[in-house]
């Protein structure tokens, strides 16, 4: 990685074993990142897994790429693709933003009002 390239985490889930469902959200994650004009983009995707379950090796391997700072913002496209716990959702978001971390959302406006909401 480039010194101060901007990097953008696309993270992808989906309960069915199904990558057409992945796919789909990739390609709109993908370009998402490239408007707001990421220089590099990772991807992470968890076919097969339930939301309620937050040890998913994408997920982890994810987390783990944040704590070493090389990734400065995350990419989904709905929340309920990060967790279907809103308390543990909530939980990690927060936790998110204080590293200082965008997290984007496709289909939820992630300003505080709609995470009060949720949370």
């Amino acid at each position: 990685m480039k010194q101060h390239e901007k990097v953008a985490a696309v993270y992808c889930r989906t309960a069915r074993p199904d990558d057409f469902a992945i796919l789909g959200q990739k390609d709109r994650l993908a370009r998402l990142a490239n408007a707001k004009g990421y220089d590099s983009i990772k991807y992470y995707q968890d076919n097969g897994y339930s939301g309620l379950n937050f040890e998913r090796p994408a997920f982890l391997q994810m987390c783990e790429d944040i704590q070493a700072e090389n990734i400065q913002c995350i990419l989904v496209y709905d929340i309920s693709r990060i967790g279907r716990n809103s308390l543990s959702v909530c939980k990690w978001l927060n936790e998110i933003r204080l590293s200082g971390i965008t997290v984007i959302s496709l289909d939820n406006d992630l300003n505080p009002y709609y995470l009060i909401n949720i949370c």
